[in-house]
């Protein structure tokens, strides 16, 4: 049984190093493909046979559509390389907290399909609804979203400006059926939006999930084969924002719903901040009685006693 991890990394190399050996130490057959956006960190240095380090050249940011095209090009890369049974994405800032081999054979012998968190947005808009109400995460992937140029003033500060942000907000608030417009401060980007339908929905709603999933042979085939550059779906998406949240979530849940029986990354979450966190030596109780057997956010500087606990529990990294 051949396994396979797509690593997506972009900083705090010996956290990345540390992972991708951890894989393939522990599971005799995983073969990983790190996928590097190396425009501030050069790609990390790791010879393994069964590691391939891939710098891709994009700009992997935040909400972007490169961050989804390097997904889809990494699991073809991994594919046509390895052929996997199972292939699993991650993030450089996870680390293996269980037994990995017997996952994987769990995996495969309850039939494979596919592990992750996905659920359907449903939402109607309504023309002159009130303040309040709506569904951001919908409108994210039903309308097609273009960049405001940075020349463009921004309605932020000052008395005057402040009123023209309202009278913005007001009119968008009750245009929704035909446009939107939001600001993505994370990414640094305002965007204005016009409604559009989602291709080949066929009256099924789109999903939005966790980013890190893993699927089987079969599901892998139909998702790079739904998912060909240029498709309908793929032309739709990358006019989306933070399309990651739900092109490939969408794509396998339309096809069959997620296994309920495996959980694959325990996520440290901060309710303050809506984000997910680092985790440290602290939260080794959680994610021992956790069925996960990766988790995130884990830093190389902050998170070295909860790796070696994790190293002493489940075999180190060769």
């Amino acid at each position: 049984m051949s396994t396979a991890y797509l690593v997506m990394s972009h900083h705090d190399l010996p956290q990345v190093e540390r992972l991708v050996h951890a894989l393939v130490s522990r599971s005799a057959q995983a073969h990983v493909c790190v996928a590097h956006d190396d425009r501030r960190y050069p790609a990390p240095d790791i010879r393994h046979p069964r590691v391939q380090v891939w710098r891709h050249g994009l700009k992997t940011d935040w909400g972007s559509w490169e961050l989804v095209q390097v997904t889809l090009d990494g699991l073809r890369r991994l594919r046509d390389w390895a052929h996997p049974s199972m292939v699993a994405l991650a993030s450089g800032q996870d680390y293996i907290c269980g037994d990995l081999s017997a996952w994987e054979s769990s995996f495969i012998a309850g039939g494979g399909g596919w592990v992750g968190s996905a659920y359907p947005l449903h939402y109607e808009p309504r023309w002159g609804k009130r303040r309040g109400q709506g569904d951001d995460n919908w409108n994210r992937y039903h309308f097609r979203w273009f960049d405001i140029p940075r020349f463009v003033p921004n309605l932020a500060g000052g008395r005057g400006k402040k009123f023209e942000a309202r009278l913005r907000d007001a009119v968008m608030l009750r245009m929704e059926p035909m446009m939107g417009y939001r600001v993505m401060r994370r990414a640094d980007r305002r965007v204005v939006g016009i409604r559009t339908q989602v291709p080949t929905a066929g009256g099924r709603p789109v999903y939005k999930g966790q980013q890190m999933l893993a699927m089987d042979a079969r599901m892998l085939d139909h998702l790079l084969a739904t998912c060909a550059q240029n498709s309908p779906l793929v032309r739709h998406y990358r006019h989306t924002v933070i399309p990651d949240e739900s092109l490939i979530q969408t794509v396998l849940s339309w096809e069959q719903a997620p296994r309920e029986d495996l959980s694959l990354t325990y996520i440290g979450w901060d309710t303050t901040s809506d984000g997910a966190r680092y985790l440290d030596i602290a939260d080794l109780p959680d994610l021992l009685s956790s069925d996960a057997v990766l988790c995130r956010k884990v830093c190389s500087r902050t998170g070295g006693d909860l790796c070696d606990a994790l190293d002493a529990l489940y075999g180190a990294a060769s």
